[in-house]
């Protein structure tokens, strides 16, 4: 009986020893995908809509500055907060000259909110394709949500190196910690055909 035990405990410590390995694994990998994710180049993409998932500073700084090397024909800033109107945009980021072509979402709370707005403009615009910029470490969720929320347009990732962020940086290993299972929950959601728990 003593032997079934020992046995039973053996087989449940390699479960969860096993489970901590592919935990750790996948946690590596998404570090190493995120930090050091690359940007396209920049003279690949021409008159392309831009948007602008907010969150962390860069994004909005250089996503503008993205619209304006390729002459992009639209901007979207979604998840911007209620406080700030275009006007403050503008005055905030020294983009007068980007007026016409920059509009702003309020109504994103969160990722899903972002990609579900970002969508919708897209459809609403008559575009079939734009450049998403966001934070490196947020990109693989945003890539994720906006292939299953919108499979038949095309979007390329301009991913964002957060200044704030470094490995030296105790701030870093918590957000990828945060970040990584927030990820592992959309895919998890994406392959049980559940993304629309996410809206909740």
């Amino acid at each position: 009986m003593k032997l079934k035990k020992d046995r039973f405990t053996s087989y449940i410590f390699m479960g969860l020893q096993s489970l901590f390995i592919l935990w750790l694994c996948a946690y590596g990998f998404f570090i190493a995908y995120s930090h050091l994710s690359t940007r396209p180049e920049v003279t690949k993409i021409s008159q392309e809509p831009v948007i602008i998932l907010t969150g962390d500073s860069g994004r909005i700084t250089q996503g503008l500055e993205l619209a304006k090397t390729i002459d992009s024909p639209a901007i979207f800033i979604t998840g911007v907060n209620e406080q700030l109107d275009k006007k403050d945009i503008l005055n905030n980021w020294n983009a007068d000259n980007l007026d016409p072509l920059i509009s702003i979402d309020h109504k994103a709370l969160n990722t899903i909110g972002n990609i579900e707005q970002s969508v919708k403009w897209l459809q609403e615009n008559n575009y079939n394709e734009a450049v998403i910029v966001t934070s490196n470490y947020h990109m693989p969720r945003a890539e994720m949500l906006f292939k299953a929320k919108a499979p038949e347009l095309h979007f390329l990732s301009y991913p964002v190196q957060s200044s704030h962020l470094s490995p030296q940086k105790l701030k870093f290993w918590k957000t990828m910690f945060i970040e990584f299972h927030k990820t592992a929950l959309v895919k998890f959601c994406i392959i049980q055909n559940l993304v629309d728990c996410l809206d909740e």
